[in-house]
């Protein structure tokens, strides 16, 4: 399928832990997006210590691939241990793993106490998901410990334990 792709998007500030993002695509393509696009045309350029970072981590990552096999071994304990306490997380694929809370009301209520008990989570609410599937995000890295997991995973069923009752 990579022919018959014209342009590739992606972000930095997710696994290069900067800022930014990036687009790809066939010269003429690549001009025409730098003379219109109002983010191009009405942003400043990336900053160089922030280009010099993210080409430091890639040249750091075609070398080593320990944090990133970490990372998805991290992924996948988190993920069968909030699966195996009967957490709704959607069908991610990614180590930013979707905590399924429901409503906005509930989902306000259930980040305060969280946050309350140490553990700070994004969250995610209408409308860039359904008003039905507002979530609490987490965002694993390589250097989380088990323990560290395990204690997340200890405070969200309490909290969802909690809020059981809670109609929002």
């Amino acid at each position: 399928m990579e022919d018959a792709i014209d342009l590739s998007i992606g972000t930095f500030s997710k696994s290069y832990g900067a800022i930014g993002g990036y687009v790809t695509g066939e010269a003429d393509l690549m001009y025409l997006i730098r003379v219109s696009a109002r983010s191009y045309v009405f942003s400043c350029a990336m900053a160089p210590h922030t280009a010099a970072g993210i080409m430091k981590v890639l040249e750091l990552y075609q070398k080593d691939h320990s944090c990133r096999d970490k990372l998805w071994e991290n992924a996948a304990y988190m993920k069968a241990r909030l699966s195996a306490a009967g957490m709704n997380i959607g069908e991610t694929e990614s180590q930013v793993i979707p905590v399924i809370v429901g409503n906005d009301r509930k989902l306000r209520e259930v980040s305060k106490k969280v946050f309350g008990r140490g553990l700070y989570t994004g969250v995610v609410t209408f409308p860039a998901v359904s008003s039905k599937r507002t979530r609490l995000r987490l965002s694993l890295s390589a250097s989380h410990t088990k323990e560290q997991m395990d204690e997340a995973v200890k405070i969200l069923i309490d909290v969802f334990e909690e809020m059981k009752d809670f109609e929002g």
